[in-house]
């Protein structure tokens, strides 16, 4: 009988030391107690031969909780390579061409939404400025609407201006750091 992880033969003499190195899964499959630590360490739990999970776990949490710490490794590792290309491009070390691409469309992209903040500063200001005297007018002709058709005609009416709200800068900051750490070497993990 072969370890199914390692694929070496056990040996034909039943010892007690050999019983130590060999566990029995609860799905009936020998391993090396080793090979199989080594193999949970790495993150497969299941067993090598059939993927049964041990205990009462539930698949979909298995590969859920894969699937975030596979996430977060990539995040990690992301934000290390960004910070990497980042500095080869101030240094001017190691920087390829599209590197620089990467780097200069992030550059570009920082510079607008600077600029996008300066203008949403000006329009609220803008806007504070217009509700007050719309507030104003507003009450005017109210209160002469209250005059010539009664105060229960008109009570209810409230004056509302909607604003828009920017939406998906943080998904297009994240995309071109993804950019420029793919750009200094960074792979992630796929399923």
């Amino acid at each position: 009988m072969a370890c199914p992880i390692c694929l070496k033969e056990a040996s034909d003499e039943a010892s007690d030391e050999d019983e130590d190195t060999w566990i029995t899964t609860p799905c009936g499959h020998r391993m090396h107690t080793q090979c199989a630590l080594k193999n949970a360490w790495a993150g497969n739990i299941g067993c090598p031969i059939c993927r049964t999970i041990p205990g009462q776990i539930d698949r979909s949490v298995v590969e859920d909780a894969i699937f975030e710490a596979r996430e977060e490794h990539n995040d990690k590792e992301m934000h290390k390579y960004y910070l990497k290309g980042m500095r080869d491009f101030r240094t001017k070390k190691n920087t390829s061409v599209r590197l620089k691409i990467a780097i200069t469309s992030y550059n570009k992209y920082k510079d607008m939404m600077k600029k996008k903040r300066e203008i949403k500063k000006i329009q609220n200001k803008v806007l504070v400025l217009m509700r007050k005297y719309m507030k104003a007018a507003f009450q005017k002709k109210k209160n002469k609407l209250e005059a010539s058709h009664g105060k229960m005609s008109v009570t209810k009416l409230r004056m509302r201006v909607y604003s828009n709200k920017e939406k998906g800068s943080k998904f297009k900051d994240r995309y071109f750091k993804k950019k420029i750490a793919s750009a200094a070497g960074w792979v992630p993990i796929d399923d």
